[in-house]
């Protein structure tokens, strides 16, 4: 065995651990080895999974409480536990954080809202629970998280950075409810759901300013006076004009 031991080139073991070459190619010490190496493999990624966790969970926090601009890196480490150097191993940067927060976040709210819309039988009812949802409910969740997007894309060091994926397929999803509930065509749901996006943004900024524009139920109750065509030359036409309140069942 101690012959064995001595003989044993471990280069096999890394190219076992590879998958060059099987580990019962290797004998019994071989294959020992190649456990071993396996072994210390998953523990190394459990490791890095749970510092990864570690500093999105503190990035999270800080940008909650702080927003974007007054958070830092050095900020985000020592609330992770783990120096500045080894929050650069797994992100680039602090939009890279972010943008890896804020995607599922986002997504996460956008299928909750697409489970309640789908409930709603009424065309109207539901376009107006849309924007309420999207123009007072999303800004104001999580301490006004959202608004930390906003303060990083207008930021001179994230220009950059950003890549418009995620506004787009935000714009997508919006359009194909739009499509739902109103009679426009879908390039005038493009260009409606746009703008929904883009006041989205305006009233998550909004948020975090002491005296901001916070949506109300005159808004949406415009608005979808609008999509709707009920309201044409500045005066309401027809007769659907139920309550914007209708928006928070």
């Amino acid at each position: 065995m101690v012959a064995v031991h001595a003989s044993f080139d471990y280069r096999y073991a890394s190219a076992a651990s590879c998958g060059s070459i099987s580990a019962g190619a290797l004998g019994p010490f071989g294959a020992c080895i190649f456990g071993w190496r396996q072994r210390v493999t998953r523990m190394v990624q459990r490791k890095k999974d749970t510092v990864r966790a570690a500093i999105l969970a503190a990035a999270f926090q800080l940008f909650t409480q702080k927003g974007y601009s007054d958070t830092t890196m050095p900020a985000i480490a020592r609330k992770a536990g783990i120096s500045t150097a080894n929050v650069y191993v797994y992100f680039g940067s602090k939009m890279q954080i972010l943008f890896t927060l804020f995607t599922p976040w986002l997504e996460e709210r956008l299928d909750k809202l697409d489970a309640v819309l789908t409930r709603i039988a009424d065309p109207e009812l539901r376009l107006k629970r849309l924007l309420t949802v999207l123009w007072r409910d999303l800004p104001r969740e999580d301490n006004g998280f959202a608004h930390n997007l906003v303060e990083a894309v207008s930021s001179n060091g994230s220009r950059l950075e950003y890549s418009p994926e995620l506004r787009e397929r935000f714009v997508k999803r919006v359009a194909k409810w739009l499509q739902d509930c109103t009679s426009l065509d879908n390039k005038d749901c493009q260009y409606a759901s746009t703008v929904m996006v883009m006041a989205f943004d305006g009233f998550a900024a909004n948020v975090s300013l002491e005296h901001g524009v916070a949506c109300n139920s005159g808004v949406v109750e415009l608005f979808s006076g609008f999509l709707l065509g009920q309201i044409a030359g500045g005066r309401r036409i027809g007769g659907g004009a139920r309550s914007a309140a209708a928006g928070d069942q």
